[in-house]
């Protein structure tokens, strides 16, 4: 087992650490619409929004997080799924007065967006997932789509999730969870900078316990709760122009070594800001594991819900078993990049 010194730590939950600055994200994407304590809550309020505009039926990504799928299933909305090619682009046709949920991979603009308009005859509502994409730039937000997003992907903000549809309903605004939420990144970054300078698996297990305790009450809340004041308060004071830029130069130097294994082959666009650095690779969880034990911590975007039925989506399947997202975020640099490109070096394999 190799040892490794808490300021080495890559990944994982972030702490509450904040860089203070003016910016545009307030102030121009999120002028209208409405602030909730979390994603599934404001995504909760557009299926809410379907509903009552009579919708027969909405399509989902098979190959999305599956507290997605379980709100749908919740709102009792007639639903069907679909499968994606091996560049995310959806395989869909959709019948007449429907529903597509479309999801900006990892900060790639969703390629179906680009030729919805063939489908505005058949009266389709597209819905926009924005949680993995919101940071980028030159972003035109259409107002005739229904868009959400959750603010705490980029780990900028302690909790948040955001629709446009200006409701006047009143919310519950005692926020517990997010006072938790707020506690259990506070103990992290506690943790982080003590004096002892090495890692204490105890500690860590019993975070990594209370944070899947927290998520699972998110998760099951019913009476959704409009944002805490003080995620509210982040959005108008962060440094976003350094967080774009570090993302962005962590992922070209990942990208210089591990280009082969990426799901992303092209260009990185000056406007994208990319959640993570997606590989596909085999035994995904045995490298996952490795990097563990070096104090590198990746999710999986994402492990497919239990009931779908596997056979029908075939590159959905393939992405979920074998996807694995790196981190780049604002907390790093090029030295931990190189790190993680090191160990990985002659361990990893591709999945063709």
């Amino acid at each position: 087992m190799v040892i490794i010194k808490r300021k080495f730590m890559i990944g994982g939950e972030f702490e509450n650490k904040f860089t203070k600055s003016n910016h545009f994200f307030a102030g121009k994407l999120l002028t209208n619409g409405t602030y909730f304590n979390s994603g599934r809550a404001a995504f909760d309020q557009i299926l809410t929004n379907l509903i009552n505009n009579k919708v027969n039926k909405i399509y989902a990504p098979a190959y999305t997080c599956p507290s997605l799928i379980e709100r749908i299933i919740d709102k009792k909305l007639k639903y069907s799924f679909y499968d994606v090619d091996n560049n995310l682009i959806p395989k869909i046709k959709p019948c007449y007065n429907s529903a597509i949920l479309i999801i900006h991979y990892f900060g790639w603009e969703n390629k179906l967006k680009k030729n919805f308009h063939k489908l505005k005859k058949k009266k389709i509502f597209l819905v926009e997932d924005l949680s993995n994409s919101f940071l980028n730039s030159k972003r035109k937000i259409r107002e005739k789509n229904l868009i959400f997003l959750s603010l705490r992907k980029f780990g900028i903000y302690n909790d948040g999730g955001w629709c446009n549809l200006n409701l006047n309903r009143k919310f519950n605004n005692n926020n517990n969870l997010a006072n938790l939420y707020l506690s259990f990144r506070n103990n992290k970054m506690n943790y982080v900078n003590q004096k002892n300078k090495y890692r204490n698996k105890n500690i860590e297990l019993r975070h990594l316990a209370k944070l899947s305790n927290l998520e699972k009450k998110i998760n099951l809340k019913k009476n959704f709760l409009i944002i805490n004041q003080t995620s509210l308060n982040q959005i108008t004071n962060l440094d976003l122009k350094s967080i774009k830029k570090k993302r962005r130069n962590n992922f070209k130097i990942l990208n210089k070594y591990l280009k082969k294994y990426s799901l992303f082959k092209g260009k990185l666009y000056p406007n994208i800001v990319p959640l993570g650095y997606p590989i596909l690779i085999r035994d995904r969880d045995g490298i996952r594991k490795l990097l563990k034990m070096n104090g590198i911590f990746c999710p999986v975007h994402w492990k497919m819900h239990n009931f779908l039925n596997k056979k029908k989506y075939p590159s959905s399947v393939r992405l979920s078993k074998n996807i694995l997202t790196l981190p780049l975020d604002q907390r790093y640099g090029k030295k931990d990049m190189l790190r993680i490109a090191n160990i990985l070096k002659g361990n990893i394999k591709y999945v063709a």
